[in-house]
């Protein structure tokens, strides 16, 4: 009995798409392997013969990544990605969007840090102006940007 990821090894290997394969692969694994800013700046865009192109969303980076160009090909070592080569190029804007949502994680405030919030608010009188520091305090709480004694 063999094992069913040594059969696709090989029926993907003969059908000729095990570049596709790959490429998938890191295109899933993108935001996990960089993290900010990097991965907001550059994008997989294509994958052939152990190169990988990468699009880099300004001459400021592309010029910054080079600097980083044996780095990243030894994260990408586990992919079969034996050299990286960059260009200018679009990111696309979900890239971003992922990475954000992914890294980003909202926890909910304690009711001590509720009171915290109530204290620091109370000498504005106007209610408008009240109300939008103490939800922007518990955002900066919340997103973890802020911390409260």
């Amino acid at each position: 009995m063999k094992r069913a990821d040594s059969l696709l090894a090989s029926v993907i290997k003969d059908l000729g798409i095990a570049d596709g394969v790959k490429f998938a692969e890191i295109k899933r694994d993108w935001n996990s392997l960089f993290d900010r800013p990097l991965s907001f700046h550059m994008s997989p865009s294509m994958f052939s013969n152990g190169e990988l192109l990468i699009f880099v969303d300004s001459p400021a980076w592309l010029q910054e990544l080079s600097f980083f160009r044996e780095e990243i090909c030894r994260k990408l070592a586990p992919y079969a990605v034996k050299s990286v080569r960059f260009r200018l190029g679009r990111i696309p804007a979900n890239t971003k969007k992922t990475v954000r949502n992914r890294k980003t994680s909202i926890k909910h405030l304690s009711s001590a840090e509720h009171e915290i919030v109530k204290e620091m608010v109370s000498g504005i009188d106007d209610e408008g102006l009240k109300w939008t520091m103490k939800n922007t305090i518990e955002k900066a709480i919340a997103s973890g940007k802020t911390k409260v004694d």
